[in-house]
């Protein structure tokens, strides 16, 4: 016969091991992800800014003031707003359709090579 000392130490035991191991499997999905996104490479970004550039200008520079400037805009803003327009949180025909089907990491690419770009934005560095 097993001690009720010892089921709880083989349940504690069984419980840090299942914990262990989903921490691994969602770091693994997190990879995966970032690899995928890695994929579409250079070429599918620089495809991607060319769509962009139509309504938000060369380098995220607007010329229309219909559209904002999202050149040198917070990497995080960005990544963010993209999130909520492909998770219909924000709301804009245009914006919902050229967000459809982007991964997690593509919309990352996105907003750091815009937060990247030469802005006449004044975006002052947050302390965190």
């Amino acid at each position: 016969m097993i001690s009720t000392g010892t089921k709880d130490r083989i349940m504690h035991r069984s419980l840090l091991i299942l914990s262990f191991l989903a921490f691994i499997i969602a770091g693994t999905a997190w990879a995966e992800e970032e690899e995928a996104g890695a994929q579409g490479g250079a070429d599918w970004l620089q495809q991607k800014v060319e769509t962009c550039a139509a309504c938000h200008g060369e380098q995220g520079v607007s010329e229309n003031p219909a559209f904002p400037t999202i050149a040198g805009q917070h990497e995080s803003y960005l990544y963010h707003v993209l999130k909520a327009y492909r998770d219909g949180e924000r709301e804009n025909p245009v914006m919902a359709t050229q967000v459809t089907g982007l991964s997690n990491a593509q919309m990352r690419a996105l907003a750091k090579y815009y937060a990247q770009q030469e802005s006449p934005l004044y975006t002052p560095i947050l302390d965190r």
